[in-house]
């Protein structure tokens, strides 16, 4: 390899690329640096929920009651329906378990003495 554009060695967007073609140095670690896992990123999402005092009650209680049963296509535990998407999963939700999903949070609440404080959207 001399070096060339797109060879081993060579440079890839004008950054030197290592031996075998990869992104070495500060811009392959800065790339590296940048990677948030999927945990972590939902940690921080939840984090920032909490820290803002909204919790979306009918988003956990949907997680809860229903699960993905196939590729598109979710069921609600409590009556048997599927649904090719989870927005349609909310909607369902939305106009028959609205209130069922309020009073399923605050029991939520209440099992928990440490989780006090924390407002709802």
């Amino acid at each position: 390899a001399d070096g060339a554009p797109g060879e081993a060695g060579g440079d890839v967007g004008g950054v030197a690329a290592g031996p075998l073609g990869y992104l070495g140095g500060s811009e392959g670690a800065g790339r590296l640096a940048r990677y948030t896992s999927p945990t972590r990123r939902a940690e921080s999402q939840l984090a920032g929920l909490m820290g803002a005092g909204r919790v979306d009650r009918l988003g956990l209680f949907i997680s809860a009651q229903s699960q993905q049963v196939g590729r598109r296509k979710f069921l609600c535990e409590i009556d048997g329906k599927t649904f090719s998407t989870m927005n349609l999963m909310r909607v369902h939700f939305e106009r028959h378990y609205a209130k069922d999903a309020d009073v399923w949070w605050e029991r939520q609440v209440n099992m928990d003495p440490g989780f006090g404080g924390v407002g709802v959207a």
